[in-house]
């Protein structure tokens, strides 16, 4: 009785979504320049995205009233731990000292600069001394530490410390400078495109060229920028390559060039929905909503692939362009709904994590991927019917059966599938073992 209920529950759930699909599949085809102007007058949201700060840094992700994360930023305000930026500088002996004074004078000018060093603090010595005592200094403290304890002992190395804190840093090394620049911001605080960091950089390398001087950099700043360039510099390679690999796939399915830019219109809306939407319910935008995209572009694709296949195969039956884009809407909606809901909520789950990351990631995710849904299922209908209008769709060629390697795998494995399955299972073994 249980199972006919459940069954019977499933079945009511399906018929409601064929009557939606149905009904949203005819409308779109039949009123398309109406559903064309109701989407793209709610994607007018999106304005509301220009209207709030954003905040592209990594302390926008942060939950700044946490203990810890307060502790930290009010030490970095004080100590300005994280925008702590070592400089070494090498070159001639003799013009060493003439690059620090013109160096220090250029970057005190600079609003990204708080304060310019060339002799650690005799404070911050004593505290890293450890690391900067000379040998026999060293072997006396590891001994004092490793055996019994002697306040002789302890009293003679305590005033030897003191004696080198006082005396200073010791000699630089022939040819060599260290500099350390604290930056106005904590790297956290600066947005991803930011040019505190590139700006210092390059005013270090335009002083120090006249003298022949070099500079090489350490510390969160350079370490977080020097890593982004990298990044950017391999996505900008990435990038046109996934887009050629996707245009080729998506030109396998359709050659003419109208249908695969009306691709672009129904996702970029549902974006720009998204964002304003967002910006109005948080008050900002952050560096997660602009990761988002990535997450909207890829699944409208599929969705639009889904469509695409399935309204050749309806055309290739015979079926006029309506009839096909209906009965097409109609077969893989049901598919796409669900998959879409069923991501849809579980990034909404996400909305109730008490940490900001996730919690924004999870409001960007539920948003995203139901307007996206929505959009792409109505709106691309409505698009094709009236390229369709302005364009004729060529002759429908029959759908004849695939002998293609992948066709002929999936053969095997459907005729094997204890084989496939052991095969596969070998394989997640050795990449656990490895």
């Amino acid at each position: 009785m249980h199972g006919c209920s459940a069954h019977d529950t499933d079945r009511r759930r399906s018929v409601v979504i064929e009557r939606m699909l149905d009904r949203l599949a005819g409308f779109a085809t039949t009123r398309p320049r109406t559903v064309l102007i109701f989407f793209c007058a709610l994607a007018l949201i999106g304005v509301r995205a220009f209207t709030v700060p954003l905040d592209f840094s990594f302390a926008g992700l942060m939950n700044r009233e946490h203990p810890e994360v307060a502790r930290y930023f009010a030490a970095s305000e004080r100590y300005g731990l994280g925008g702590t930026l070592l400089v070494v500088i090498e070159g001639s002996e003799e013009d060493l000292d003439a690059g620090i004074l013109e160096l220090r004078r250029a970057l005190d000018d600079l609003e990204q600069v708080r304060s310019v060093q060339t002799t650690p603090p005799g404070d911050w010595l004593l505290a890293n001394s450890i690391w900067l005592v000379e040998p026999d200094v060293f072997e006396e403290w590891m001994d004092l530490a490793a055996g019994p304890a002697d306040a002789t002992d302890s009293r003679a190395l305590i005033r030897k410390l003191d004696a080198y804190a006082l005396r200073g840093a010791p000699p630089a090394p022939r040819g060599a400078r260290l500099l350390t620049i604290v930056m106005a911001q904590d790297t956290f605080e600066l947005a991803l495109d930011s040019t505190d960091f590139p700006m210092i950089r390059r005013v270090v390398r335009e002083t120090l060229a006249p003298l022949d001087l070099s500079a090489r950099f350490a510390g969160m700043p350079a370490i977080v920028t020097q890593e982004q360039e990298a990044t950017l510099v391999r996505m900008r390679a990435l990038a046109p390559l996934s887009l050629i690999l996707v245009i080729a796939v998506m030109w396998t399915v359709e050659r003419r060039t109208l249908v695969l830019a009306s691709l672009a219109v129904p996702m970029l809306l549902s974006l720009a929905c998204t964002l304003g939407l967002i910006a109005g319910a948080t008050g900002r935008l952050t560096l997660m909503e602009s990761i988002f995209g990535v997450l909207v572009f890829g699944l409208g694709i599929d969705y639009a692939i889904h469509l695409l296949v399935r309204l050749r195969e309806e055309h290739s039956r015979g079926l006029d362009f309506r009839a096909s884009l209906h009965r097409a809407v109609l077969g893989t909606g049901r598919s796409i709904v669900t998959g879409a809901v069923t991501t849809a909520g579980a990034f909404g789950i996400l909305i109730f994590a008490p940490d900001p990351v996730f919690h924004r990631l999870g409001l960007s995710g539920a948003i995203g991927l139901s307007l996206c849904l929505v959009f792409m299922m109505a709106m691309l209908p409505a698009l094709w019917v009236i390229i369709e209008a302005r364009s004729p769709t060529p002759d429908a060629v029959p759908v004849r059966p695939s002998r293609s390697g992948f066709g002929r795998i999936a053969a095997a494995c459907s005729r094997r599938p204890v084989v496939a399955l052991a095969i596969e299972g070998l394989d997640v073994i050795r990449v656990i073992r490895d």
